[in-house]
């Protein structure tokens, strides 16, 4: 029930547009990269690695019920806040931190990933792209104080 890669570069398309145009938007990114996906896979099979990400994107897709949630790549999603879920930014990015329940014994279960969030700003940024890359970092941040 997440929008595909695809999906995300036409989003982002879209909200290049409105930035070339120089419309004022506000929107933040948050990126979620999923934990230990690879052991889950060798440990318990590709079926069971199946389930432990739709268990993520489910919390993600709870969670920002108003924002469209899409897988990136493997174990990557992104998610695009605009309007009231924009303004609900930092209380919505808590509860999916909040939401990490690590149960490596217990893939069905588990649900574990780092993610890092970033607000667009007319002054530093020229496209989605630029909000990406700084939503990137801090989730690489989150992933080494996770692996702590």
């Amino acid at each position: 029930g997440v929008g595909s890669a695809a999906a995300f570069k036409a989003k982002c398309e879209l909200i290049d547009s409105e930035i070339k145009a120089k419309d004022k938007i506000k929107f933040a990114i948050v990126e979620c990269d999923v934990n230990d996906l690879k052991v889950i896979n060798d440990t318990f099979g590709h079926d069971m690695g199946d389930e432990y990400l739709k268990n993520c994107s489910k919390v993600f897709c709870n969670i920002f019920k108003h924002s469209p949630v899409y897988r990136i790549g493997g174990d990557e999603f992104a998610i695009i806040l605009l309007g009231e879920q924009y303004d609900l930014r930092s209380s919505l990015f808590e509860r999916v931190r909040a939401s990490v329940n690590r149960k490596p014994d217990a893939p069905k279960e588990s649900i574990s990933f780092a993610a890092g969030m970033a607000d667009f700003s007319q002054q530093i940024d020229e496209c989605v792209k630029d909000v990406l890359k700084r939503a990137d970092t801090f989730m690489y941040i989150n992933k080494s104080e996770i692996k702590k």
